[in-house]
C-alpha cells in the first residue's frame, strides 16, 4: 500500500502518543495522552464531525507524521465561532516533503471553520503560511515583552545574557512546554502593596487578589460586560475558561488570578504558568492569559505575578501587554524588556473579519 495522509482515527491515541514521544524527547507518550484528552474527548467545543487531526501513514502502516487539529470556541464581533488551531506537526525525515505538506493543506482546506490559527509554527511553517491565504498578528501589543527579574545571576545563567543589560536570546512566553509538577494553588486572599499613589483613572491602585481553583458564572459575566464590538478572541464564559485554565496537561503549571475590586467584585483576571525550561532547573513564571480592562486592574496582576514569583522560587517573570493601558502599566512595574514577536498566524473563514485580540493562551500554545 502507497503511503498516505488521512485523518486520525479514535483507536489510534496510543500509536500516535508513542511516535510523538519519537519526536520530542522531553515529551512521553503518557503526557501525550493526557493532551489528547483535552484536545479532543474533554473539549467542549469537540464533536465528531471535526477532524482530529491528520496522519501520515507509511506502507507498513506506521504513523510517520501528524498535524492536529483543536476545535476552540471564539467570540467574533458579536458572535459565538469555532476556530480550529493546528498543533505538533511532526514528520519522520524519510516522508518530509510534500506528504509534510499535505498535512498541512488537510488543515487548511476545513470548510466549517470560522477562523484558523497557528500560533506554534516554526520558520519553515512560517514561511509556508502566507501561501494558505495567512495573516500575521502583530502580538504582543506594542511588540515587546517585560520582565521582572528576581535573580540575575540565575536568569543570565539560563538565557545566555543579562536581562538588564542586552535582553534574552529568546522570548520567554515563546516557552509552550514546563514541568507538570508545580506548587498547588492557595485559597487564600493576598492583599498587594500600597504601590504609587492613584491618577485620576485609578492606575495607581494596586487592589487584592487571590489565587482560583475553578471558574464560576462571575467570569462569563464579567466578559460579557466588557468584550467588544468588532473584536475576536478566544471565548471567555466559564465552561471555556475551565477547559484552558484546568484540563490535566497544564493544571500543574498554571496558576489562576482573579483581580479584585475595593466591594470584592472581580475585576480582571489572568493565569501564570511556572516552567523550568531547558532542563536548567532555573523557574520562569509566565504570563499565559489576561483579561484585565483597565490599568488598575492590569497593576493588581503585575503585583501578583511578583507575589507569586517569590513564592514559587522564579528567578524571572515575563509578562506581554495585552492592551495599550496595560504597556503603560508594564513600563512602570517592570525591570526590562525586549523587543519580540510570538508569531501568531490567523486566517479568516466562515467569520470575520474582525480585529483579532490573541492571547497565549489560545491554542495550540496554551494547551501544551
Amino acid at each position: 500500500m502507497k503511503t498516505k495522509v488521512r485523518s486520525i482515527n479514535t483507536d489510534e491515541y496510543e500509536a500516535l502518543a508513542a511516535f510523538l514521544a519519537t519526536q520530542v524527547e522531553t515529551d512521553q507518550a503518557k503526557l501525550w495522552l493526557s493532551r489528547f484528552g483535552m484536545w479532543w474527548e474533554n473539549n467542549p467545543a469537540m464533536d465528531e464531525t471535526i477532524p482530529r487531526g491528520w496522519v501520515i501513514e507509511d506502507e507498513e502502516h506506521e504513523i510517520a507524521g501528524f498535524l492536529g487539529n483543536i476545535p476552540v470556541p471564539f467570540w467574533v464581533d458579536g458572535h459565538l465561532a469555532l476556530a480550529r488551531a493546528a498543533s505538533s506537526w511532526y514528520v519522520r525525515p524519510e516522508v518530509r516533503g510534500v506528504l509534510g505538506l499535505q498535512l498541512n493543506v488537510a488543515y487548511s482546506r476545513q470548510k466549517d471553520a470560522d477562523l484558523f490559527i497557528r500560533t506554534t509554527p516554526n520558520e519553515l511553517v512560517q514561511a509556508m503560511l502566507p501561501r494558505l491565504g495567512f495573516e500575521r498578528a502583530a502580538f504582543p501589543v506594542g511588540g515587546r515583552e517585560y520582565l521582572v527579574v528576581r535573580d540575575y545571576g540565575r536568569a543570565a545563567a539560563l538565557y545566555g545574557a543579562s536581562p538588564g543589560t542586552g535582553g534574552t536570546k529568546r522570548a520567554l512566553t515563546s516557552l509552550a512546554r514546563g514541568p507538570l509538577s508545580a506548587v498547588s494553588p492557595l485559597l487564600v486572599r493576598h492583599r498587594a502593596g500600597s504601590g504609587a499613589a492613584p491618577d485620576a483613572g485609578g492606575a495607581g491602585t494596586v487592589g487584592a487578589w487571590e489565587v482560583c481553583t475553578r471558574c464560576g458564572t462571575e467570569f462569563t459575566a464579567f466578559w460579557e460586560e466588557f468584550r467588544r464590538p468588532g473584536t475576536a478572541s478566544v471565548a471567555r464564559d466559564a465552561q471555556t475558561l475551565e477547559w484552558l485554565y484546568f484540563s490535566e496537561p497544564v493544571a500543574g503549571k498554571r496558576t489562576v488570578v482573579a483581580c479584585r475590586d475595593k466591594e470584592g467584585e472581580l475585576a480582571g483576571y489572568c493565569a501564570f504558568d511556572l516552567l523550568t525550561p531547558y532542563g536548567a532547573g532555573v523557574r520562569v513564571l509566565l504570563l499565559r492569559d489576561a483579561f484585565l480592562p483597565d490599568r488598575a486592574s492590569a497593576r493588581t496582576a503585575v503585583a501578583a505575578g511578583k507575589a507569586l514569583a517569590e513564592e514559587k522560587d522564579a528567578a524571572t517573570v515575563a509578562f506581554w501587554p495585552a492592551s495599550r493601558r496595560m504597556e503603560e502599566v508594564l513600563k512602570a512595574e517592570t525591570t526590562t524588556s525586549r523587543q519580540t514577536d510570538y508569531g501568531y498566524f490567523y486566517r479568516w473563514g466562515r467569520a470575520g473579519p474582525a480585529v483579532l485580540l490573541p492571547s497565549t493562551v489560545d491554542p495550540d500554545r496554551g494547551t501544551l
